[in-house]
Order: structure tokens, then sequence, then C-alpha cells
């Protein structure tokens, strides 16, 4: 595993913005995910009101 350099030293401030990139975009997916959940057992809910 080749890991970013900068000046022939580790480059720590790129891979904490990448990590932080991606831990983000982890939160978005799952809270896209997670209302897609709610809407769905809202739609169930309703159905099974009526």
């Amino acid at each position: 595993m080749k890991l970013p350099l900068n000046n022939d030293k580790i480059d720590w401030t790129y891979m904490e913005t990448l990590t932080q990139a991606i831990k983000k975009l982890v939160i978005k997916d799952l809270v896209l995910y997670t209302d897609q959940k709610i809407s769905a057992s809202k739609k169930v809910i309703a159905n099974n009101k009526e």
C-alpha cells in the first residue's frame, strides 16, 4: 500500500482530510437509506389503517 507523500514525508493532513470526506459520504448515504426506510414504513402503516 502506498501512502500519500508531501516532500518525501507522509502527508498526514491529506489523509485526515480524505478520511473526513469519506466519513461524511458514509453518513450522507446512511441518512438517505434511513429516510427511505422510514418513508416505506410510514406507507405500510398508512395502508394498514385504511
